[in-house]
């Protein structure tokens, strides 16, 4: 298996087409069970603020969630608009990565569903053993809770549309259905007029009509 070991932002080119494309592999290496690594233990390759806690101590048996842990801090910069250890020098990273204090998405990002929330705590996991195994099973859980964003759209657009709900309230609806991560969503308005009967059910592609709530 191939591991790349220098997984960053500056690594990593987005074509025109949507096509993504990962450059510079001259620390890569090929784990070869039959044979020699091309690494010794102890020595350190790649950027540090993209570097899991095995990498950084020179672990020979380095393999492909190395680069896992890498995709899961620009996961987890893209969601929040910053710097994983932004305002941390290369010593507190060092420290915080081998005492496996990692800093919060959810603080830095407070409108992160938690579908979305569990893809980057586990592809930044301390242990490997608690990460993707491989970039598709990444992917695949990426694609789930991608999903499951578009849905919670779905539904605010519906709201929106059906219900005229004022800026505030409808930000409060679309934040509660993301923290509840709720396969169901009434919305209760009140002297208004009970509960609204058609919200939405989560029916794995889409938005459909469900009873009044039970």
């Amino acid at each position: 298996h191939g591991v790349h070991r220098d997984v960053s932002p500056q690594n990593v080119l987005v074509m025109h087409e949507g096509a993504v494309k990962v450059l510079d592999f001259g620390i890569a290496k090929v784990r070869n069970p039959g044979g020699a690594d091309a690494t010794r233990a102890g020595v350190i390759k790649g950027k540090l603020s993209y570097m899991p806690p095995e990498q950084l101590v020179g672990d020979a048996s380095i393999d492909r969630r190395a680069d896992i842990f890498a995709v899961g801090v620009m996961l987890w910069e893209a969601l929040a608009r910053r710097r994983l250890w932004e305002g941390v020098d290369q010593p507190g990273m060092m420290k915080a990565l081998m005492s496996g204090n990692i800093p919060s998405i959810r603080e830095a990002c407070p409108w992160i569903s938690k579908t979305m929330e569990s893809v980057v705590l586990r592809a930044i996991a301390v242990k490997r053993d608690e990460r993707f195994a491989s970039a598709l099973e990444m992917q695949l859980a990426l694609e789930e809770a991608l999903t499951r964003e578009r849905l919670l759209a779905s539904i605010g657009r519906r709201l929106r549309g059906e219900l005229d709900l004022d800026a505030p309230l409808q930000a409060a609806v679309e934040e509660t259905a993301r923290a509840l991560g709720a396969s169901r969503c009434f919305v209760h308005l009140g002297d208004s007029g009970g509960v609204l009967p058609v919200v939405a059910q989560w029916a794995g592609s889409g938005v459909e009509p469900v009873g009044e709530d039970p």
